[in-house]
């Protein structure tokens, strides 16, 4: 899509960035972040993560695409993805499709060119 779109959270503090994955309808939800700088199909897929905005740390996201075996679930369970950089290319052997293609499919909107060390920062 790569629309500017925002992140507001409760206290008033607005996040500027740019939409990828299904369009943004207003995603509404408990933010936490994950601080891990692998297995984001995993964490995304993880069923404790259910009906979260996810904040993903790690600057670059996507990069190895998505692939059923490395999920932890049969469907994504977060309710948004918050990332500081997606890649839109999938580089990995493995790959079944891109992160945005994944998250469009199952109805997952997104954010990228957030500054996500300021906003975990922020909610700790």
């Amino acid at each position: 899509m790569n629309e500017p779109a925002y992140l507001l959270l409760e206290d008033g503090t607005l996040f500027h960035g740019t939409s990828f994955g299904a369009p943004l309808a207003g995603a509404v939800g408990e933010t936490c972040f994950w601080t891990g700088m692998t297995d984001y199909q995993e964490t995304i897929s993880d069923p404790a993560l259910s009906g979260k905005i996810l904040v993903l740390t790690h600057p670059g996201v996507g990069n190895v695409g998505v692939n059923a075996r490395d999920l932890s679930s049969d469907k994504p369970r977060i309710r948004a993805l918050i990332v500081r950089e997606a890649s839109s290319l999938a580089s990995n052997y493995r790959s079944e499709e891109s992160l945005g293609d994944y998250l469009i499919r199952h109805g997952i909107p997104a954010l990228t060119d957030i500054d996500t060390r300021a906003l975990t920062l922020h909610i700790r």
